[in-house]
């Protein structure tokens, strides 16, 4: 049988509908992003594929194994069971998956080979790697999906200004990889305690949240990490009542989605920040807190979380 592409088969449905694009993207993808799904130059992800076929009530003839391809469709799995794997901590697993997707990598794909990049990167860091050099290395993972980069200096560019940088990254709210690099980019330079620059990007990348219909509403976890992020820049820069409001904010999105490592994660940010701010009384509740979901947690997540602490003693967000 003919394999049927992801755009024509969208685009036949929606059209024997006589639905527009705007009216079929309502609440899952911008229109923008769904002409590139249609084109053929966008391949949507699990989610999106799905709601758009239950908003189509289109046959469940074709699965999404189907469209992609067997290798595709091994590939995007794989990449899924690493950021999952690097979220709870399973250090062993994802150097097994690292392997796995080298062999379906194809290095030509800049958008393959920048995934593949950076989750070796955040592997070496759960490793315990020096952090020295990583902010120069995610730009060069960025320049991987922007050859017309390639011929600046990456310390130029990582010194770039944020109107330099809202000129340049004009598609990274329909670009998880981009978006998740320089969120990396960022703590990168949070380690060189360049804070500035690392909020800068914190901010203009939940600008690009707030802004994008589409991303607003499949992306209260993003939000939460990039809220948490902006807090720990604010702390070290020496603005913990910011930090503190940064956080309730944070706090809210995770409630939304997020799960309980990553509230606790956040607790630990709220506990520095109340010792920055000399309030006690909120750090021994936080403190509570923490202890009360560290009992509530299965066994094997109570274990990853202290490994996690142990090993890992920063505390900013490399997974989105």
């Amino acid at each position: 049988m003919k394999e049927v592409v992801f755009g024509e088969e969208i685009r036949r449905l929606r059209l024997a509908k006589g639905w527009s694009q705007e009216r079929l993207a309502d609440g899952i993808c911008s229109p923008s992003t769904l002409s590139r799904i249609e084109n053929g130059c966008q391949v949507p992800s699990r989610r999106v594929f799905r709601l758009l076929m239950e908003h189509l009530e289109g046959p469940g003839t074709f699965s999404y194994a189907h469209f992609l391809g067997e290798q595709a469709y091994q590939r995007e799995k794989i990449q899924e069971e690493i950021l999952e794997a690097m979220e709870t901590w399973q250090v062993d697993r994802v150097k097994d998956l690292l392997w796995e997707l080298e062999h379906v990598t194809n290095v030509e794909n800049p958008k393959e080979s920048q995934f593949y990049e950076m989750s070796k990167e955040v592997c070496y860091q759960m490793c315990g790697a020096e952090s020295e050099g990583y902010a120069t290395k995610c730009v060069e993972i960025l320049q991987i999906g922007r050859p017309d980069w390639n011929g600046e200096e990456k310390e130029e560019w990582a010194k770039a200004s944020l109107g330099v940088m809202r000129g340049r990254i004009d598609v990274v709210k329909s670009d998880y990889v981009e978006f998740w690099i320089l969120n990396n980019l960022a703590v990168g330079f949070m380690w060189q305690k360049k804070y500035e620059e690392a909020y800068r990007i914190f901010v203009f990348l939940f600008s690009q949240l707030e802004d994008d219909k589409y991303v607003r509403k499949r992306s209260w976890k993003m939000r939460g990490i990039l809220l948490g992020n902006m807090a720990l820049c604010l702390l070290y820069m020496g603005r913990p009542r910011d930090a503190k409001a940064c956080l309730k904010r944070a706090v809210i999105c995770v409630q939304q989605e997020g799960g309980v490592l990553l509230c606790m994660h956040l607790l630990r940010i709220e506990m520095d920040v109340s010792l920055a701010l000399k309030d006690q009384e909120s750090y021994y509740q936080e403190e509570l807190l923490h202890h009360t979901l560290q009992r509530i947690l299965p066994k094997v997540e109570k274990q990853e979380m202290l490994e996690a602490e142990l090993q890992w003693g920063k505390k900013e967000f490399l997974i989105l």
